[in-house]
């Protein structure tokens, strides 16, 4: 199972959570809280960031686990972040060294970057 879904599973059996109750929960249909759960699909930033408020989750620590799923379902598990993109080494080869707060310091920050450049592009 991957990684996603074995925290969602863990923490819905810790909190005695239905696949119902979390989609009702998180606001998505019972199809995509059963897709989520089964490692069939991989959420989003934003919907990752929902459950996990929505489950006592931290984000910084679970979203790292959903990247890692997204890259093996479209590269594979043999592939390694470098071979992806050069720009992803120095960041796997620090994120051990940051705290949980440094992390999600981190995420905002590029969050926020991310949507700048999205709001440049429409503008543009």
């Amino acid at each position: 199972m991957v990684r996603f879904a074995t925290v969602l599973n863990e923490r819905m059996r810790e909190k005695g959570m239905s696949i119902r109750e979390l989609a009702g929960l998180v606001g998505v249909t019972y199809e995509h809280a059963r897709r989520l759960s089964r490692g069939l699909s991989v959420p989003s930033r934003y919907m990752c960031r929902v459950i996990c408020e929505a489950l006592d989750l931290n984000f910084a620590e679970v979203y790292p686990g959903v990247v890692k799923d997204s890259v093996e379902r479209r590269y594979g598990k043999s592939v390694k972040p470098e071979e992806i993109d050069g720009h992803v080494d120095p960041v796997h080869k620090l994120w051990g060294r940051l705290t949980p707060s440094q992390q999600r310091d981190f995420f905002t920050q590029m969050e926020s970057l991310a949507d700048r450049n999205n709001k440049e592009r429409r503008s543009a």
